[in-house]
């Protein structure tokens, strides 16, 4: 386990709190935990999967599967915000892209997207409610196969200050810090060590997660729709 307190605290009188505490305590002799990662496919398991539940509107998601993983705690963690930066660029509410795609009625607010990668998996999801799911899909994918280098420049440095800010500003919020700092901690990274990389972050590495990553052989389609519809 991990004990994290942030606060206006007396780290000398919290350690040997602690301590008092667990001396009063006695522990059986317990192994050491084996972690099993199964192996992940280097393959999608469904191209297209559609149900129907109650809901207002219908769901619409594409998903990407990362199948290149990185070797390290820092590559993951570099890779996560570089592709994320990407998809900031690209679908963003500032973004050409996403604002082309609003005024034609194609997305709605509800629209966003995100890049996951751990130490054994990763994917980019996009996702939103829509009407016309077809429509909205062949849109995002015809606009995916025209990502041009100009865009990625005119964006790259604005939005790339903005995650770094965005780590600044995470210092001041008390109630997310300390689950923010265990998640780093478990994955061998000192949260401390965000800035710098995200700072190494270098424009050529969006090109290539540009070209590399919207594979639409390791694309899965997901509709939810509405029971009534």
């Amino acid at each position: 386990m991990d004990l994290i307190l942030i606060g206006d605290i007396n780290e000398e009188e919290v350690i040997n709190l602690v301590k008092e505490n667990q001396l009063q305590k006695s522990f059986s002799d317990m192994k050491t935990p084996v972690k099993i990662i199964p192996e992940e496919s280097k393959t999608i398991n469904k191209k297209h999967v559609e149900e129907e539940m109650n809901i207002s509107r219908p769901l619409v998601q594409i998903a990407f599967k990362d199948v290149e993983s990185p070797s390290t705690p820092k590559e993951i963690i570099k890779k996560e915000y570089a592709v994320n930066i990407l998809l900031d660029i690209l679908f963003a509410r500032s973004s050409l892209r996403y604002n082309k795609f609003y005024e034609k009625g194609i997305i709605d607010s509800s629209f966003s997207s995100t890049y996951v990668r751990k130490e054994d998996y990763g994917y980019i999801h996009l996702h939103g409610e829509s009407r016309e799911a077809d429509r909205m899909i062949s849109a995002i994918l015809e606009s995916l196969k025209k990502i041009e280098m100009s865009e990625i420049n005119e964006g790259f440095i604005r939005i790339k200050k903005r995650y770094l800010g965005s780590y600044i500003k995470m210092f001041n919020n008390f109630s997310s810090l300390a689950s923010e700092f265990i998640n780093y901690r478990r994955l061998g990274i000192d949260i401390f060590s965000l800035m710098g990389i995200i700072s190494e972050i270098k424009i050529e590495e969006l090109y290539g997660y540009a070209d590399m990553l919207f594979n639409e052989d390791l694309m899965v389609e997901s509709i939810i729709k509405n029971k009534q519809d």
